[in-house]
């Protein structure tokens, strides 16, 4: 098919890019899902979520799925997904566009990706990804990889002031919202806080998180495009009720600073009917994942409702590992 020049170089253009991405429906999920094959070997999956009941197997072209493997996505921003792959010899990072097909392997940063943060900046038509590398005593270090440089580099480290050691608590909670990649922390004399590093200002921080609320783990969420987390006790919760906190920002322009606070949003009843697997946020409303049948669920705070999705089907075992909001995109990789 001829295309003339003057069209081609208009749906290159970044002007052509940026109208695309501000039309497309910004109410897409992209669903991760390992299936176990056989015995202790399994195949991790990505589908694509139009709405309730329309799933789209996507090809992933970057894994070899002759080998053991396994996945875990970082982000999604803009149409650009980044990913996490390892197998018995190795492990890499993957910038992936499903809408063009395109992706490309960051360079080798020597380094364990402990922990990932990823986001697209529209003003300067780049994108970075964050390694956050396991605390040695309370020392938080971190590499960033910038597109325009196609390197990485060590930035700031973080010192958390502490007698104690720091811990995360538990990587698969970790969000990027609005450019900031959040993670619990274990700090400070045994008290919860919240990690957060702006992949714009490349500056970390130690948020406290309230000390009635933690009576267990600790799920870092999406709550109207602010961060929220829920905690309680997620193994009991026919017995134990879960308090969903949002946290706000109050800038104070005469300090130069920004006041957080948390307020408490919902508290959910103790329940045996509610999933306890929350896999994302979607429409404001929480994904969840049945233990026993493998279904999905969306659950609405607001007014506690619940309602099952259509079955997904598979060959074979399968279990949901999380969801991530996407739109399609015609933004580059490169």
């Amino acid at each position: 098919m001829c295309v003339s020049k003057e069209w081609h170089a208009l749906i290159k253009s970044s002007y052509f890019t940026a109208v695309h991405l501000q039309r497309s429906d910004s109410n897409l999920l992209l669903l991760f899902s390992k299936t176990t094959v056989y015995e202790e070997y399994s195949i991790y999956t990505i589908s694509l979520l139009r709405n309730e009941s329309r799933h789209l197997s996507l090809d992933l072209p970057f894994i070899n799925c002759s080998i053991m493997h396994w996945l875990v996505p970082a982000g999604s921003s803009s149409g650009l997904v980044c990913l996490k792959i390892s197998d018995p010899l190795s492990q890499y990072i993957v910038i992936w566009n499903p809408a063009t097909k395109q992706f490309r392997f960051l360079p080798d940063s020597r380094d364990d990706h402990y922990l990932l943060g990823f986001e697209f900046f529209h003003d300067t038509r780049d994108y970075k990804v964050v390694s956050i590398l396991e605390p040695i005593d309370n020392t938080i270090r971190a590499n960033v990889f910038t597109r325009s440089t196609n390197s990485w580099r060590e930035v700031k480290t973080h010192n958390c002031c502490s007698s104690h050691p720091v811990y995360f608590l538990g990587t698969s909670s970790s969000i990027t919202l609005n450019g900031v990649l959040y993670s619990p922390l274990w700090i400070n004399d045994l008290r919860s806080h919240v990690l957060s590093f702006n992949l714009r200002d490349e500056v970390f921080h130690a948020i406290p998180l309230p000390e009635s609320s933690i009576a267990g783990r600790i799920d870092l969420l999406s709550w109207k495009n602010s961060l929220a987390f829920l905690g309680g006790c997620e193994y009991e919760p026919s017995r134990h009720s879960r308090e969903l906190w949002v946290m706000t920002e109050e800038p104070r322009p005469s300090a130069g600073t920004t006041q957080i606070t948390w307020v408490k949003q919902f508290i959910l009843e103790p329940s045996w009917s509610l999933p306890r697997g929350i896999l994302g946020c979607w429409k404001d409303e929480y994904l969840l994942e049945d233990d026993n049948s493998n279904h999905l669920h969306c659950y609405d705070l607001a007014s506690n409702k619940l309602k099952r999705l259509p079955h997904h089907d598979h060959t074979h075992d399968y279990s949901y590992k999380k969801a991530i909001n996407y739109v399609e995109s015609l933004v580059s990789v490169d």
